[in-house]
């Protein structure tokens, strides 16, 4: 898991917020891929935000367990899941 390359991907994305979630759409130049959209939940959202800022997958962990009432088991297994997902969204649109 390459957190410095979601990191990089973050500034080719555009964000917007759809109710209670956030879509992700890569840009294109200036302009929006808008036939390619990745959709975020509330979980997925925070660790979004958070990426910018973690030094490795366990601080966006930590982090999870502190913002959200989960276990930790359950909260490493569903943050390495999601950046496992993102980072493969992320290869395949830009």
């Amino acid at each position: 898991m390459d957190l410095k390359k979601l990191q990089q991907a973050k500034l080719k994305m555009a964000t917007k917020v759809v109710g209670t979630d956030t879509v992700l759409v890569p840009l294109k130049g200036n302009v929006a891929d808008l036939d390619v959209m990745f959709t975020l939940n509330e979980v997925g959202t925070f660790v979004w935000d958070e990426l910018t800022s973690a030094e490795s997958t366990d601080e966006l962990v930590t982090r999870v367990l502190e913002e959200f009432e989960i276990d930790k088991n359950t909260a490493k297994q569903d943050v390495l899941a999601f950046l496992a997902e993102l980072e493969g969204f992320v290869g395949k649109v830009l």
